[in-house]
């Protein structure tokens, strides 16, 4: 009885992590301005899309950033510099919850 509880407990840990998360991603068009404050970013291949949302399908490898779940600024500078540079980054997509029906990430790095 006890390996079934351990069992469940650590299948349920990824369930609860509220993200998933991609590497070896570049950045190849940031789409800013909106009246809602949102940005959105293409990449190179196909993000992950856990909550299943419209966007990204394949061929259309594009992501959003919640200006009310993450700072836009901050966000809007890393992807900048991504895209200018031509490097790596890493992203973490919402495992439950869509922006205007997009995969949403809710961390970005660069390395």
């Amino acid at each position: 009885m006890r390996i079934i509880i351990l069992l469940l407990a650590l299948i349920s840990l990824p369930l609860a992590a509220g993200q998933v998360t991609q590497s070896n991603l570049k950045v190849t068009k940031v789409m800013a301005g909106y009246s809602n404050g949102e940005v959105y970013f293409f990449v190179n291949k196909l993000p992950l899309n856990p909550k299943e949302c419209d966007a990204p399908k394949t061929n259309y490898n594009i992501l959003v950033i919640d200006p009310a779940r993450s700072d836009i600024n901050q966000v809007l500078s890393i992807l900048l510099m991504a895209k200018a540079t031509n490097i790596n980054v890493e992203v973490q997509i919402y495992d439950d919850y869509c922006f205007n029906n997009h995969a949403v990430i809710r961390r970005i790095a660069l390395y």
